[in-house]
Order: structure tokens, then sequence, then C-alpha cells
């Protein structure tokens, strides 16, 4: 039961009277087992990221070691000053091999993936010199030039996206119980990768236009306080956390609503507000799944047939927590949606 002062005030709705939803409320638990249950009715479900997985176990790498070789001398953070303590030098070490195990070791191919909002990968992490099930290392594409390997980032980036609109399309048809339908899950899956390429895009631009600030206030508070500095990188990620969590709801207003973006956000943030311990269970309960499955995940020999079934597990438990997701989204937004529309004023002729 939601009070109407609450939505009042998150709406500007001008209401004098309690209005509240006939439509029950589904629990976390319900909601997953939801998802699951859906996907075990329909597996072809999971065919896209059972698909993408294949493709990056089985498919050619495309890696850059020889930019790597050639940008490494001019990153003054991959050379220890002289005269550093040995902690210094330590973390400089280690910060350099993540730098180069990064160029020399991640497939490009795994940006297909497209990051939180698109398809769930097991394989964007496998480490592409490993041998595959034939005995055999995956073919390998090097790149040396930094504005092809930057054009390659983009182009597979938004052609992930593209892929995780089908994905989004096909979950939403599920969701909403459309009949199958080819060519109007394709113009949806469409529609989608606009929205997402759109919000991503907003996502990165505002991640880049506070990179600057953030810079200027490091570099004030190292006047006073080395200690102080290293806490500002933290309280910028912990308010990128925030505007996820609020933003989380999205592309799933746009699937489900045909919301615009804007409008689609806001519902989103008001779903996140006016639910907040609910959604940041399912949040935080999802992510414990997913993590703590992908542990078993890890210890399945990528040179060995049972990779396969660790390919076909995650698909399941990913597609399931996404439909989840859905299923939560729906309920209470449909809910939320039910009372703003009943507290709008009578309209007078």
């Amino acid at each position: 039961m939601i009070g109407v002062v609450q939505l009042a005030i998150v709406n500007k709705i001008p209401v004098t009277r309690p209005i509240i939803s006939d439509r029950p409320t589904i629990g976390i638990i319900e909601s997953i087992s939801t998802g699951f249950d859906a996907v075990l009715h329909q597996p072809w479900l999971m065919a896209i990221p059972l698909l993408l997985d294949l493709f990056l176990w089985l498919g050619p790498q495309i890696l850059a070691g020889p930019l790597y070789d050639k940008i490494a001398p001019s990153i003054p953070a991959l050379s220890a000053p002289v005269g550093a303590d040995p902690d210094t030098q330590l973390a400089v070490q280690q910060v350099g091999q993540m730098v180069q195990d990064f160029f020399t070791k991640f497939n490009l191919l795994s940006w297909l993936s497209a990051g939180p909002f698109g398809v769930p990968s097991l394989g964007s992490g496998a480490d592409p010199a490993a041998k595959n099930v034939f005995g055999v290392a995956p073919q390998a594409w090097q790149v040396g030039d930094p504005g092809t390997y930057f054009l390659l980032v983009v182009s597979l980036g938004v052609a992930g996206l593209f892929v995780a609109g089908l994905f989004w399309s096909m979950a939403s048809n599920r969701i909403l119980g459309s009949a199958f339908d080819l060519p109007n899950l394709f113009r949806n899956g469409v529609m989608l990768w606009i929205n997402l390429v759109i919000f991503m895009a907003a996502l990165i631009g505002a991640v880049v236009a506070l990179m600057v600030p953030l810079a200027l206030v490091m570099t004030l508070l190292g006047a006073l306080s080395v200690g102080l500095a290293s806490l500002a990188p933290a309280v910028a990620l912990s308010l990128a956390m925030w505007v996820l969590f609020y933003v989380a709801f999205t592309i799933h207003g746009v699937a489900l609503y045909r919301l615009p973006l804007r409008k689609s956000a806001r519902l989103s943030a008001l779903v996140g507000r006016v639910y907040f311990a609910p959604t940041m269970g399912l949040i935080g309960l999802s992510l414990a799944i997913y993590l703590g499955i992908g542990l078993i995940w890890d210890n399945f020999p990528i040179d060995s047939w049972l990779w396969l079934v660790a390919i076909a597990g995650h698909a399941l438990v990913a597609t399931g927590l996404f439909l989840a997701s859905f299923v939560y989204y729906q309920n209470r937004s449909s809910i939320l949606l039910d009372i703003m529309k009943a507290a709008q004023p009578p309209t007078t002729n």
C-alpha cells in the first residue's frame, strides 16, 4: 500500500485523498522464481547469451598486444619514480601488469556483451590464449593502431547493443504474453537498440564530463592530504552506483510501455524511490545468485566439454534473473501507474 502523499510529492500530483492500487505486489523470491520458470518453459529465451558465449569460446580473438608495446613507454603510471619505497614500486608493478593484461589478453570481441545493459556473457572474462576443447588456441588478430583500436571498441559495443536489443525484445515479449512474431521481435529489437545506444552514450558522456571536475577536486585535496585525495574516487564511484540504481529499470520501461527514455528514467527512479528496500533486495539477491553460481563455472576447464555445461548453466541463470527483473518492474510500475492515473484530477469540459 502506498500513500498518496508520497506520490504527490514525487510527481507533484495535486490530490487530497488516499489512493491505493488493488493490484497485489509480487515479492522478490516470487519474481525470481517466475523468471526462472519462464526460461524453463521456453528455453529459447536463453538462445542469445548461449550463442554469444559459444562464439567467444570457439571463435577468433582480437588482441592489442602491439598497441601496448607502442604506448607502454609513454605511460608514466607504468614506471615507479626513482627512489620510491617498496610498497609504491609493488603497487606500480601491479597496475602495470593489469594494463598489460588488458591489452594483450583481453579479447576485443568481448565488447559484444556491451556492459551491464547488454547481453550477459560468461566468456567475456576468459583468457583468449587458452586452448579450446579441440586442443588448439583460437585464431588471434592483433591490433597495433590506436585509431583502429578505438574504432573496434565503438563498433563492437554498438553491435553488442544491437544484439542486446534483440535480447530485451525477446524478454519483454515473453513478459507481455505476446505471441511469437519474428518480424515484430526484430522491429522492437531495433527500437530498443536505438534507445540503448542513446542511454549508454548519455551514461558514458556523464562519466567523461565528471572526470575533469573529479581530477580538479583530487588535485585540490591532494595539496591538503593524500588520504583525502584518495577518497574522492571512492565517493564518485558511490554516487555513480546510486545513479545506476535509480536508472536501472529505464530500458524496462521502454521495452514494456514504449515510453520515451526521459519518462522511462523518471518511472525507474520512482520505482527505486517508492520501493527502495525491495528493489535493493532484488538487485542484491540477483547479484548474489549470479556471482555465487558464477564461482562454480570458474572451476570448469575452458579446454573441456564441461565448459559447454558452464555456458548453458550461465545462460539459464542470467536469463532467469533478467526476466525476474522484468516481472518485478512490471508489477511495481503497474501499481504506481494505476495510482498516478487515479490521482489525476478530473478534467472539466
